[in-house]
């Protein structure tokens, strides 16, 4: 992949603004930015597989980013689904000329717009498909951002979101164990004490969302939901691990337990109190059975 003059240029750019707003370990993969745009890619690729699993049924026409960076999840979603018009969504200036200047050569039905997920510039029911991922814990206000998520959803449209999940032990920015559930003043004596301290600036800017937070906000906007996370863990409890990449590590652990016969117990408790790390939906209005969609798909 040769990348020309004017992507290089806007990398350049937003990577000497990023890692100070919020991206604080942001690093390239490999030795070079050639190196990193094609790893990234090829994750992206990834992402847009699992999208595409996760909301079967017809493909769609029209698919918003919510808080795109510089855009390879929309690139891939746009290989994916090459009849739809896809929308890249970000408050980042500089990202956003980044995903402009990669979309620039093919990649005609992607766009992008400078703005905020508290206030979407579409029309009611504008997109069939909408993607949040790890983005809705760094937004002003949750509410809005999903009462906003909600509007513009077609009325068969599905949102696919993923975040951190703020009840595990692990703060995954800071990379700090914690107590997210005992609020921001425990993580940052906790993020101190593992020297971490320079850093404890950077929660301000956090939403704390946790599993029974996000499906209070889906319930009053009369969306319904499948908890993929807990499927995961379902599935790896029983040996299933397919598409399970995010909990790799966790399932290796699950694994052990099984073997002990303790995987079930565990699974059940992490399901019944919401531990397990991160949020992960797929949301839809609540007319739509999220079954009859796998169905069609089938």
């Amino acid at each position: 992949m040769t990348l020309d003059r004017s992507v290089c240029d806007a990398w350049a750019k937003w990577l000497s603004l990023t890692r100070d707003r919020c991206h604080i370990h942001y690093r390239l993969e490999g030795r070079d930015l050639t190196e990193h745009v094609a790893a990234c890619s090829a994750s992206a690729e990834e992402t847009a597989e699992r999208i595409e699993h996760d909301v079967p049924g017809a493909a769609p026409q029209r698919v918003l980013e919510v808080g795109c960076s510089v855009g390879f999840n929309c690139l891939a979603l746009a290989r994916r689904y090459p009849g739809a018009t896809l929308v890249g969504l970000e408050p980042d200036a500089e990202a956003v000329t980044v995903g402009h200047a990669m979309a620039r050569h093919g990649d005609r039905n992607v766009a992008f717009v400078v703005a905020t997920g508290e206030w979407l510039p579409f029309r009611d029911g504008a997109f069939d498909l909408i993607i949040c991922h790890t983005v809705i814990e760094h937004v002003e206000d949750v509410g809005t951002v999903i009462s906003e998520m909600a509007r513009v959803l077609s009325p068969r449209g599905a949102i696919h979101l993923e975040a951190p999940n703020y009840l595990w032990p692990r703060e995954p920015h800071l990379e700090v164990w914690c107590v997210p559930c005992l609020g921001k003043r425990t993580i940052r004596l906790l993020a101190r004490l593992q020297g971490k301290g320079r850093l404890v600036g950077y929660l301000d800017h956090l939403q704390l969302v946790t599993p029974r937070r996000l499906e209070h906000l889906f319930r009053r906007h009369r969306l319904v939901w499948e908890n993929r996370a807990r499927t995961k863990l379902r599935m790896i409890a029983d040996g299933q691990t397919g598409m399970v990449k995010a909990y790799r590590t966790l399932g290796s652990v699950l694994q052990a337990m099984k073997r002990l016969g303790l995987a079930r117990g565990i699974v059940q408790a992490a399901v019944v109190f919401g531990i397990y790390p991160s949020v992960q939906y797929t949301v839809v209005r609540r007319h739509v059975d999220l079954s009859e969609r796998t169905r069609s798909a089938s």
